[in-house]
């Protein structure tokens, strides 16, 4: 069973332990005047919202006749082996349903993309290379091209292809160091086109950004996205000294 599945059961569990389910069962519509009942109230909300996520049936005779088992101590209606086995049919029924979302969402982000570079490989000034990047260039910079090995300090943003800001180095306070080598297919192709001072806007398809898995902060990024960087060449480091 997952951890997600793991921490709603738990979850569950508190529930029963926290609140006198025979008292308040019997009440359609109990008055939240009390701490007690408005924690009550908020609980049941939470693991409500929580149990939804899991996208399957709850039978609520069922789920108030468990808490209340658990509540009064009562034995189990169900066996170890019963609970197991039915913790992990819904376990392996809800990483069905994800995968078939995942499926879903990745084919309609592909095909968003594609239509997305499309049109905006006619744009003015967008430049696309055998690999399928497409880059702009906001501001020549002076000086050499960084090699794969070499380390370079950047500034950058990432965009979804509808505006939507994932990731920012300006509001994180400063720049990155990476080494150009390490950093996502298209960025790697993409800074070694550039100078120190340059900024490049760069257009990444799936294959040269994060491929089929969600990535990003909180899995904003989705299987299969096509992503923009505007990214800001500071300066380019070797061992003892920075190239200029």
């Amino acid at each position: 069973m997952n951890k997600l599945l793991i921490f709603f059961f738990s979850i569950s569990i508190l529930l029963a332990a926290s609140i006198n389910v025979e008292a308040e069962a019997t009440k359609k519509n109990p008055v939240l005047e009390t701490t007690s009942q408005k924690f009550s109230y908020t609980m049941g909300k939470d693991v409500i919202t929580a149990l939804k996520k899991l996208d399957t049936k709850i039978d609520f005779d069922a789920f108030l006749l468990g808490a209340q088992d658990c509540y009064q101590g009562k034995p189990s209606k169900l066996s170890k082996e019963q609970i197991a086995e039915v913790q992990k049919e819904i376990s392996e029924g809800i990483k069905e349903k994800q995968k078939d979302k995942i499926k879903e969402i990745s084919a309609k982000n592909l095909k968003e993309g594609e239509v997305f570079l499309k049109n905006n490989r006619k744009k003015e000034g967008v430049i696309v290379t055998q690999s399928g990047l497409q880059y702009q260039i906001i501001k020549e910079g002076t000086g050499v091209f960084p090699k794969e090995d070499d380390e370079v300090v950047v500034h950058y943003k990432g965009l979804l292809i509808d505006g939507k800001e994932f990731d920012s180095s300006y509001k994180r306070g400063g720049p990155t160091k990476v080494r150009v080598k390490e950093v996502l297919p298209g960025w790697a192709e993409g800074l070694q086109k550039m100078k120190a001072g340059g900024q490049f806007r760069f257009y990444l398809p799936p294959h040269l950004a994060y491929g089929p898995r969600y990535s990003g902060t909180g899995g904003i990024i989705g299987p299969n996205s096509t992503v923009i960087f505007e990214v800001e060449l500071i300066e380019i480091v070797v061992p003892g000294k920075a190239k200029q």
